[in-house]
């Protein structure tokens, strides 16, 4: 806050690795790997579940102003809200991925969408 207050009051210019150090953009890449950085991220972003990825933003930005007794009931409603609208059944998905298919590393990798079993296709 400090740095940005810093920049903000003086008016001076910044680079995108000044950035990155005072936190106000998380890396900074040279202007002529920029559009693969930006694909490789929008790319990564897109392999995520639309519904966790939504949930999480909206998680993080509500418990940043609750007690910890607040912030634990909200996250457990959100939980709740979170399977109830999840047209993926992310939740189970991601389980059945790493347990019983070994498809899914969740350290390393998303699991994969649109892999959700129903049951017309348990038949």
């Amino acid at each position: 806050m400090r740095h940005a207050l810093y920049y903000a009051c003086l008016g001076e210019p910044f680079d995108g690795d000044e950035a990155a150090r005072i936190g106000m953009v998380n890396y900074a890449v040279p202007e002529e790997e920029l559009d693969d950085a930006v694909t490789k991220l929008a790319e990564k972003l897109m392999s995520k579940s639309p519904n966790v990825l939504r949930a999480t933003k909206h998680a993080i930005r509500k418990v940043a102003t609750m007690d910890y007794d607040q912030s634990y009931d909200y996250l457990a409603e959100k939980g709740k809200a979170i399977k109830v609208g999840d047209g993926e059944d992310s939740y189970n998905t991601g389980l059945r991925q790493f347990l019983d298919e070994k498809s899914y590393k969740p350290t390393f990798e998303a699991f994969k969408l649109g892999t959700m079993i129903t049951d017309e296709s348990a038949k």
